[in-house]
């Protein structure tokens, strides 16, 4: 749900083609195209700005969706069957820190989609509004 005291809805005419390309990136990501192209213009926003594109010899991780998505599935197949998490189980306490709220939110809808599209993941509970995942194991 949005926040309207803290988020604002706006429409965008693109050319076909451009709506082409916007979705199929947002669908690799697991991401709606809303989500993906409300990070696309928060990043080109902030920009130099902020440690958003991190160099990648830098210990902390860039934060754009294709890299949080990385970082979602790459923790999600270390998981072993059982294993109950949040989102916030699924990144370093320094990464976790250093992402901002937006970041964090775009991380938890990529998880919310992988587990819709998965017979391999199950939403078990809420915690403090927070959904609780228990990797199952392959059918």
């Amino acid at each position: 749900m949005i926040n309207k005291d803290t988020h604002t809805r706006f429409w965008v005419t693109l050319m076909n083609e451009d709506f082409e390309q916007l979705s199929e990136a947002a669908k690799e990501l697991n991401l709606s195209v809303s989500a993906y192209a409300g990070q696309i213009v928060a990043e080109h926003l902030h920009k130099g700005k902020s440690d958003k594109l991190i160099d990648s010899s830098s210990t902390k991780i860039a934060k754009s969706p294709a890299v949080l998505n990385k970082v979602v599935t790459t923790a999600l197949a270390q998981k072993d069957y059982g294993d109950e998490f949040t989102i916030r189980g699924l990144f370093s306490d320094d990464d976790w820190l250093t992402m901002s709220r937006s970041e964090k939110a775009i991380a938890a809808k990529i998880l919310a989609s992988i587990e819709r599209n998965s017979e391999e993941l199950e939403i078990i509970g809420q915690r403090n509004k927070t959904s609780v995942y228990r990797k199952l194991e392959r059918r």
